[in-house]
């Protein structure tokens, strides 16, 4: 049995859902924000998650006849806190394959931790300021020539942007919060979804900044299934396993030297959108991960 734990309109949810339903694998799904008080009850041993079990409606799942957990955006439910906190505690204690656990996830939160994280496995980051002084960023944009861009420092989604003349007459505000900025770097995009031991790699041709809102711009956007190096798929998994995650989505640029940097790593990758693209099995892949239970 499997148990996904996610919001049920969700896209990721819908596939998985749908293709263990096709495979007849036994699956349970709880979704927090739509769970009437009493519908959900965890029962837990403090000696032992795995002894733990959920009561979901009128069902007891014994945590022993689960094989695998998926984990997604249960963070959106803030008004089931304490049901989110029993259901996050035991995929913490459990020993089953969770993707992912929310300590592993964590470090998305912070894109200037996990950056040292992804410098530490050798890929190549961009040069950053994160700053609160107009001063500061203005000397930065003119160190790069004008080519940086501004970008979120946590983990909820924003849009890449160029840092413009019309960014700089508003730099007074970046005293309001720490604002990330980053040196420009050339070259082409590539999303890397790692599942297990398995990489899927997608080139994305694209003249937007942020290729994700390219048709915002009417910019042409292709993508196309990649072979990616050996060193560099390789590099990908070992990315992913220094962080504790077993799915992950790994954004690279390959510049025109040819060398590959990296950005940032999505605990919880949206890869419906790129496998409508490319055909690229990856949520097929991710069902395997969990059928088997291990990574």
């Amino acid at each position: 049995m499997i148990l996904l734990l996610g919001p049920a309109g969700d896209e990721v949810i819908a596939f998985l859902s749908l293709r263990l339903g096709l495979l007849r694998e036994p699956y349970v799904l709880i979704d927090p924000r739509h769970t009437a008080t009493g519908q959900v009850d965890v029962l837990w041993d403090p000696d032992g998650a795995e002894d733990a079990s959920l009561r979901h409606g009128k069902r007891v799942v014994p945590l022993s006849e689960v094989k695998a957990i998926y984990l997604r955006e249960l963070a959106i439910a803030a008004d089931r806190s304490e049901l989110i906190a029993a259901l996050l505690a035991i995929t913490e204690h459990t020993d089953l394959l969770v993707l992912n656990r929310a300590s592993g996830s964590a470090t998305n939160g912070s894109k200037p931790f996990q950056a040292r994280r992804i410098a530490q496995q050798g890929f190549r980051t961009p040069r950053t300021l994160i700053t609160t002084d107009p001063d500061a960023a203005r000397a930065f944009y003119e160190e790069h020539d004008g080519r940086i861009v501004h970008k979120s420092i946590s983990w909820m989604r924003s849009i890449v942007v160029q840092t413009g003349e019309t960014d700089l007459e508003r730099l007074d505000l970046v005293r309001n919060c720490p604002t990330q900025f980053q040196e420009l770097v050339p070259g082409t995009d590539v999303r890397v979804h790692v599942v297990g031991e398995r990489v899927f790699a997608t080139e994305i041709e694209s003249t937007a900044m942020d290729y994700r809102y390219a048709a915002l711009h009417n910019s042409p956007r292709t993508l196309r299934d990649l072979e990616l190096p050996d060193e560099i798929a390789q590099r990908c998994i070992d990315l992913s396993r220094s962080l504790g995650m077993g799915l992950t989505g790994i954004d690279l640029r390959r510049d025109p030297d040819g060398a590959w940097w990296c950005f940032e790593v999505n605990p919880s990758p949206g890869f419906t959108f790129y496998q409508a693209q490319t055909g690229q099995p990856i949520g097929h892949a991710i069902v395997d991960l969990l059928r088997t239970g291990h990574s």
